[in-house]
């Protein structure tokens, strides 16, 4: 079965000590409940929109909406970021050689259409493994405080996940890996050496 966001409150919960699940992540009333559905939101926005994560890599064409900009040239329009799934960030804008700014829900550009790649507000069951267990220990570190009263336990968690060597850095090194391809990195005077005949060595590889 997928992971569910009820899933996700018992395993922040479990984190700080408290074993006691709820059912239903939407309709609990325990305090606990209610504390995790007000920090949840801001903390999966906040770190999707941290990382070009794979999992949440979406893809939309964009018409021109109705009414142009005010005090701009007649040739540009207003694209609306898209709402399903909700854009947190542009990642990249495919129209090659074409100007654009955003302006909050707004794309300002002088293009017809627009194409662009953008991180959604992806549902719970859409999160890559890693992201998700380090999503857990985030959420946990929220909860710390208000449902244990331990700055230690909060710290503890928090330095966890966020700081240097963390979970959420080792969640974006894994996905910055797939999907890469290996280059010949261009080395001019290497290069003509090569040409010349002489002894260059191994053409070295990037990462792209």
């Amino acid at each position: 079965m997928p992971f569910t966001i009820t899933d996700l409150f018992n395993a922040a919960f479990a984190a700080i000590g408290d074993e006691t699940p709820i059912g239903n992540a939407e309709s609990d009333t325990s305090r606990k409940a209610v504390i995790a559905r007000l920090r949840w939101p801001i903390i999966r926005d906040a770190i999707l929109r941290s990382h070009k994560w794979n999992c949440a890599m979406k893809r939309a064409t964009l018409p021109p909406d109705a009414v142009k900009p005010v005090w701009s040239s007649a040739s540009e329009n207003y694209f609306t970021l898209p709402s399903d799934p909700y854009c947190l960030r542009i990642i990249e804008v495919q129209n090659v050689g074409e100007p654009f700014q955003v302006e909050g829900r707004k794309i300002i550009s002088p293009s017809t259409a627009l194409s662009l790649k953008f991180i959604g507000r992806i549902d719970i069951s859409e999160f890559d493994s890693l992201l998700l267990d380090a999503c857990v220990d985030a959420l946990g570190a929220e909860l710390a405080l208000p449902l244990t009263g331990s700055p230690e336990m909060r710290k503890s968690l928090y330095d966890g996940v966020f700081a240097q060597g963390g979970k959420l850095g080792w969640a974006r090194t894994i996905d910055g890996q797939e999907g890469t391809t290996r280059r010949p990195r261009m080395r001019p005077l290497i290069d003509i050496r090569r040409g010349r005949g002489g002894t260059a060595g191994p053409r070295e590889l990037d990462n792209e």
